[in-house]
């Protein structure tokens, strides 16, 4: 097996060897899904802990994908972070076809003070994208 074409594993590990065994056979139709997941959100892209809420998956399984679809090129991991469920970051991942207005979006917001940012006239939380 060849990661991240196949799914990883733990050197030294006869279990997760296993795990990754069983799981090549789905791998591919999972990391297609999960392509599919983030081109569908545009140019917001999605985090990986996005794609577990949207899929109902399990952590590991959709953020090995995100992370395979990366190192094959077939996503961009960006720099920009967003909150997951538990309040860690988590990188945003966006389709190629979106890095420009991904960028270009996201360095207009750069510009913004940092009152501008935390809200509106109201003072709730506004989002940018």
């Amino acid at each position: 097996m060849t990661y991240p074409n196949d799914p990883g594993y733990e050197r030294n590990s006869q279990t997760s060897k296993e795990a990754a065994e069983k799981m090549k056979h789905f791998v591919g139709s999972i990391r297609a899904r999960c392509y599919r997941a983030i081109e569908l959100h545009g140019v917001q892209g999605m985090t990986p802990d996005e794609g577990e809420v949207f899929f109902g998956g399990k952590h590991q399984t959709i953020s090995a994908r995100f992370t395979e679809l990366a190192q094959q090129g077939k996503v961009i991991k960006t720099n920009v972070m967003r909150k997951t469920r538990s309040g860690c970051n988590a990188f945003v991942h966006i389709a190629p076809q979106f890095h420009e207005e991904f960028l270009r979006l996201h360095s207009m917001a750069e510009f913004l003070k940092p009152d501008d940012r935390k809200g509106g006239r109201d003072g709730k939380q506004t989002s940018l994208f």
